[in-house]
């Protein structure tokens, strides 16, 4: 069994500042953005998506906040979930983004809180196809409250995935199943994070966990 989870860190550079031609007067640019001009630094417009914004404009993403001022975008962080994930049978990306690639059979560990058992998702990978390296994810568990209840998704090539556990014990888990579509599944849980599957053509894993567990998953 294999140990490979991490945490993102979300700091990143999200975009380019405006270029503008130097005047000059003292503490002036030529605007060549909007065509105004020589116009005082602060009052630079900003570059976002190929748009043009004035200064004082806004904008907020899933993971952060930024102000236009003097032809810059200066950026907050906000807090930002993290997903770990299992894409093309063998591809797998960390909370961190760190990406590995694994062949043949084994069992993983993708998450698992440091300092409790309240919950822990395990993911098995085999062989399929016909080449050596052709691997698949066969299997997602979620286990919650110190192992107690156990989810497990199995998927055998059937016309349906094969859905293992017991109704009453996962509503006393507050697990609650959502299917999406016919081949796309959520499970939803109180502990602050939730499983994406992916059932067909192939099956894939996202965890979507919040960031109150930034420092405070194993594998840290």
């Amino acid at each position: 069994m294999h140990w490979i989870f991490a945490f993102q860190d979300t700091n990143r550079q999200l975009t380019n500042p405006p270029k503008l031609q130097i005047n000059n007067q003292k503490g002036y640019v030529l605007d060549d953005l909007t065509n105004s001009g020589c116009v005082q630094i602060e009052n630079c417009s900003c570059i976002y998506n190929n748009k043009t914004y004035p200064p004082g404009s806004n904008y907020t993403t899933k993971c952060s906040s930024c102000l236009c001022t003097a032809g810059y975008w200066k950026c907050q962080d906000l807090p930002c979930p993290n997903v770990c994930s299992v894409e093309g049978g063998s591809h797998i990306t960390t909370f961190d983004k760190t990406q590995y690639i694994f062949h043949g059979r084994c069992t993983y560990v993708l998450a698992k809180p440091c300092h409790n058992e309240s919950f822990l998702v395990t993911a098995e990978m085999k062989r399929c196809g016909i080449s050596e390296t052709a691997t698949c994810l066969s299997w997602v568990s979620l286990l919650v409250d110190e192992a107690s209840y156990e989810f497990k998704i199995r998927f055998d090539n059937s016309d349906f995935p094969h859905i293992t556990y017991d109704k009453d014990a996962m509503d006393k888990a507050n697990v609650t199943v959502c299917w999406a579509s016919s081949f796309y599944m959520i499970v939803y849980t109180n502990l602050g994070f939730y499983l994406e599957v992916q059932l067909t053509p192939i099956m894939q894993l996202y965890i979507i966990i919040e960031p109150a567990y930034k420092a405070k998953m194993c594998g840290n």
